[in-house]
């Protein structure tokens, strides 16, 4: 189903790089946007996605910048 989608898409758009997408892509992208994005539970990520060690999901966590530091750190009371 990914692979027949990724083509359809590539077809539709002209965009040859929609032909490399995989499964694998989709499920990284899935747990970067929760983790990162939205800035979901990471144990609630690694039930729904299958991880089964915060190892396994780490690879898809960016490296906070300066500015997400400070506004985390800024949105609690300590």
């Amino acid at each position: 189903m990914v692979r027949r989608t990724a083509d359809r898409a590539a077809e539709e758009t002209g965009d040859e790089d929609f032909r490399k997408v995989s499964s694998h892509d989709l499920r990284r992208r899935f747990a970067q946007r929760l983790l990162v994005d939205e800035q979901m539970n990471p144990r609630v990520v690694m039930a729904v996605g299958g991880w089964d060690s915060f190892a396994a999901i780490e690879p898809y966590l960016n490296a906070p910048s300066e500015d997400v530091i400070d506004d985390a750190f800024n949105a609690v009371d300590i």
